[in-house]
């Protein structure tokens, strides 16, 4: 119950437009993480491991592959509607370590979904060994953030 308040309040937060698409968008996102990759979601606002980063960047979720959990931050300076990319963004991630071992995309695909501000934030903020991983969970998140079912149904072609 408490979950589908946090769902329900994050969409009340929403532009009237994409309000209850991002509801329901986020339910169907969670959902498919939830159940076909196996990842629990918890979500928490500004404390903990969700403070700003120390380089003045903003912490909006992460998957820890270590105990298999995505937490999303839902942090006062990050736009509602960014929620539900970042939540496919970490879920695309989890499938990686957990489904498919392997990229999904090919170099074109992801180059065709990133941004400039991608681009720029994958070389400055992770390890080049990370590029790869990185860039596909962003192409993953930008292609779908309009489309979730489109999105469950890719996971749970590669969670099977």
């Amino acid at each position: 119950m408490l979950k589908r308040s946090l769902l329900a309040a994050v969409a009340l937060c929403a532009t009237p437009a994409h309000a209850s698409l991002t509801a329901s968008s986020l339910t169907v996102t969670e959902d498919v993480i939830e159940q076909s990759i196996g990842t629990p979601v918890s979500w928490t606002r500004n404390g903990g491991s969700c403070k700003p980063k120390g380089n003045g960047g903003v912490i909006q979720g992460y998957f820890r592959p270590s105990d298999n959990t995505i937490t999303i931050c839902q942090n006062d300076r990050i736009r509602s509607s960014g929620i539900l990319n970042t939540l496919m963004h970490e879920g695309w991630h989890a499938q990686q370590d957990r489904c498919s071992k392997r990229p999904v995309l090919s170099d074109h695909e992801i180059t065709r979904h990133l941004t400039a501000a991608d681009r720029r934030e994958i070389r400055k903020f992770y390890p080049v060994s990370q590029h790869r991983a990185e860039a596909e969970a962003r192409a993953v998140a930008n292609q779908y953030d309009t489309d979730p079912d489109g999105y469950a149904r890719l996971i749970r072609s590669l969670c099977a």
